[in-house]
């Protein structure tokens, strides 16, 4: 009986993205409404309902409601004000922070304004699969990226939560891959959804911005890739029109951003669209006047400045693989560095916690970090949050285009993106932000890709040496299996994942939120739990807590006993570092009790350090 290969492709390929998405959606459904995060209750309470009264009183400044500024937050998310139109009624709080919830409501307040996002965000991976089937003409790609976000730990887990971070990821790679698509086609459908997306993603999160410079790189270097089908006039017509895109481009992105703040002053808008740094509005200005000297090069010299300049870079083109060469440098510090420290340089790990909010900072400082050592912490969190498979397809990726390159189109996408990847790390080190995994969202779906590119480089160098086996088919099906692995051994503490490469008595992540559903059961459980006093270092835990709840660390401790302590490792780095500040009257006294036995306790992720636990108060 002769196999049909054809019909077996075709059936694996329609079944497990039909799988993709479904498992999207059931991991995302699972566990929605039993975590509360650190800053949800302020974009639930206060941002999302003051975007909307807001916009009924015809606009202004108070649109401005968060320095995210997390607009399109506020429209996605704000569909659950339709079914609680009062978020806030659910809390009783008194001047010293003691608070009281209806437990009744919490889980129905977080599912109407976390289903939207979870929605949003599927529908959007069916279209980004349709966009990089576009851009690589290579459905197995489009399908292998899709499966690679989908399923993403970090992803889903972020897509969960009442956060900007959750809108931006999605937004940023419709944008970018819509770009790619409208440098290949030159098609108004692309730029109109690079600039919908574009002018999202800026409303989203201002990091967005970088994307403007990124993509003048793209307009500029695209000459020398997407378009050598061209020649004489027909070529010089379409770098004209390419660089009249990007104007449009911008402009077209700038007046959706006006569309949601009407009303906001021109100076809050320039702002907003150029960047609240010096310093990124001088790289905005930069990328807007080199796509100016493009143009001015097009109409009076023919391209022939630009030309020379693709010549010098085109003979230069072997020097691109240090690119590679030293992303795998770096990732191969990182994993033997933090699996065996050859030496006390390593120790970095060890003193700079992972969770510094800015680099260069006092402990940092005192530290003495290098520049070098800055960018192997930048790449941290983003190697190690990966799952395994992903990891080893990006690295498979960049060792085999250090040697042999086949396929000329998608090398130039691994290049490209494999820079932007580098720069917007480098751009932090400027800012002097540690990339913990929430500032990295935006490079996720960009990772994906490329090892999805990396499974496509895999399954031609077998089907080199086997050619009658489905290679790909079985490829999808494994990709499939090992990523539903990951996802699997996390859940539901999505976004807490952590692969096996890191070892167990490190971290990349704290608990934020997790476990505080959990250990609010044990509590409840216990007699007379309505009475009881519970102090928590995180938020998490009073909103589900039938009793009375505080985060704050100053109360009056002749008045209020607590009767239980829920504790976490993050909480007690913060306490230990900041006691001083509470060692009055009123200070809350917790220090002794993160050394005591728990009474119960959630280890998240099997990292013992990564726990939340609960402590019985000693009056």
């Amino acid at each position: 009986m002769k196999i049909d290969s054809k019909k077996i492709s075709n059936n694996v390929f329609c079944i497990t993205f039909i799988l993709t998405i479904l498992a999207y959606f059931f991991f995302g459904f699972f566990h929605l409404t039993k975590f509360v995060t650190a800053d949800e209750h302020y974009w639930i309470y206060e941002r999302i309902p003051q975007y909307w009264n807001t916009v009924a009183l015809h606009g202004g400044n108070k649109l401005l409601i968060s320095d995210k500024p997390g607009i399109t937050l506020a429209l996605t998310s704000g569909l659950g004000l339709v079914f609680e139109q009062d978020p806030a009624g659910q809390r009783i709080e008194n001047y010293e922070k003691m608070e009281a919830f209806d437990v009744t409501r919490t889980e129905r307040i977080y599912l109407c304004f976390r289903l939207p996002i979870l929605i949003l965000n599927g529908l959007l991976l069916i279209l980004l699969f349709w966009l990089i089937r576009k851009v690589t003409e290579n459905r197995w790609i489009a399908l292998w990226s899709t499966m690679l976000m989908a399923l993403s730990p970090v992803l889903v887990g972020i897509s969960q939560i009442v956060n900007p971070d959750a809108l931006l990821w999605s937004f940023g790679a419709v944008a970018i891959f819509s770009y790619l698509a409208l440098l290949k086609y030159n098609q108004k459908k692309y730029l109109a959804l690079a600039s919908i997306f574009m002018g999202l993603s800026i409303l989203t999160k201002y990091v967005a911005l970088i994307l403007f410079p990124f993509f003048f790189l793209l307009l500029f270097l695209s000459f020398n890739t997407s378009f050598l089908k061209y020649e004489g006039d027909d070529l010089l017509k379409c770098k004209k029109n390419q660089i009249k895109n990007y104007f449009l481009l911008f402009l077209f992105s700038s007046l959706v951003v006006m569309a949601f703040l009407f009303g906001v002053s021109p100076k809050w808008l320039y702002k907003i669209i150029f960047g609240f740094s010096r310093k990124m509005q001088l790289v905005i200005w930069l990328s807007l006047g080199g796509a100016f000297l493009l143009w001015l090069d097009s109409v009076i010299f023919k391209s022939k400045l630009s030309s020379y300049i693709e010549r010098i870079i085109k003979k230069c083109s072997g020097i691109s693989k240090l690119l590679f060469i030293f992303m795998l440098a770096i990732a191969f510090i990182l994993i033997i560095g933090r699996n065996i420290y050859p030496g006390q340089s390593w120790r970095l790990f060890e003193k700079i916690p992972f969770d510094l909010q800015y680099l260069f900072s006092a402990p940092s400082r005192a530290y003495g970090l290098k520049l070098w050592e800055a960018l192997i912490l930048q790449f941290n969190s983003l190697f190690f949050s990966l799952t395994s498979v992903a990891l080893f397809f990006l690295l498979f990726l960049w060792v085999k285009y250090l040697f042999r390159v086949k396929y000329k189109k998608f090398y130039h996408y691994a290049l490209l993106l494999t820079a932007f990847v580098l720069l917007y790390e480098i751009s932090l080190i400027f800012m002097k932000v540690l990339a913990i995994i929430r500032y990295n969202i935006m490079l996720y779906p960009l990772v994906a890709f490329l090892a999805a590119i990396g499974v496509w480089e895999m399954s031609c160098l077998f089907e080199l040496k086997v050619k009658k086996i489905l290679i790909k088919p079985i490829l999808t099906i494994l990709l499939l299996i090992f990523s539903l692995g990951s996802l699997w051994a996390i859940k539901p503490f999505y976004f807490n994942f952590t692969n096996s490469l890191l070892p167990k008595k490190n971290l990349i992540a704290s608990a934020w939120g997790y476990g505080g559903y959990e250990a609010a059961q044990y509590l409840n459980s216990l007699p007379q739990a309505e009475k009881l006093i519970v102090w928590s270092d995180y938020r998490g835990v009073c909103e589900f807590f039938k009793g009375t709840c505080f985060t704050s660390y100053t109360f009056d401790q002749e008045k209020y006993k607590v009767d239980y302590y829920v504790l976490t490792q993050r909480g007690k780095a913060c306490y230990y570092t900041s006691s001083f500040m509470w060692e009055g009257s009123n200070g809350v006294k917790s220090k002794p009790y993160y050394n005591q036995d728990p009474e119960w306790v959630l280890s998240i992720g099997n990292r013992p350090d990564n726990y939340v636990k609960v402590v019985k108060g000693t009056q």
